[in-house]
């Protein structure tokens, strides 16, 4: 699997101006790869169980609601969080984070939630975290 065009620079591009985690729902085992192709940010997702065999038999969630409890425990390290989702399954973190933005969303959460920000390609992110950041610079 290969990062979506413009990912590696997106990431380069922020890296340069503040700290990044990514947090996901899905485990290190599938995620490990991409993770090398992306320069190795940091990771906070959940595990699987593999036996001896190298078969799969279980799997750990780190925790209930781990992406919004994630922005919790950085924000009660004095962090202000920009949390980018996509999906249901962000909502919970966007609107937990000082600034939530959506990412490629579907028209059904753009729906529901069309009071975040959105943005449909690496550029308009840049923008509107640059305005977050520091609202007087651009890139």
């Amino acid at each position: 699997i290969k990062p979506l065009p413009g990912a590696t620079q997106f990431l380069t591009w922020l890296r340069k101006r503040t700290e990044l985690i990514i947090v996901s729902d899905t485990f290190k085992e599938f995620a490990d790869p991409i993770m090398e192709k992306l320069g190795r940010p940091t990771l906070f997702c959940n595990s699987l169980s593999i036996d001896h065999l190298g078969s799969i038999h279980g799997y750990h969630l780190r925790q209930h609601d781990g992406k919004k409890r994630v922005v919790e425990a950085l924000q009660n390290l004095n962090y202000k969080v920009i949390a980018i989702g996509d999906s249901y399954n962000d909502i919970n973190m966007l609107r937990k984070a000082e600034a939530g933005i959506l990412y490629r969303p579907p028209g059904n959460v753009v729906n529901d939630h069309g009071d975040l920000p959105i943005a449909d390609s690496y550029d308009e992110l840049k923008k509107i975290i640059c305005g977050i950041l520091a609202p007087d610079t651009e890139n």
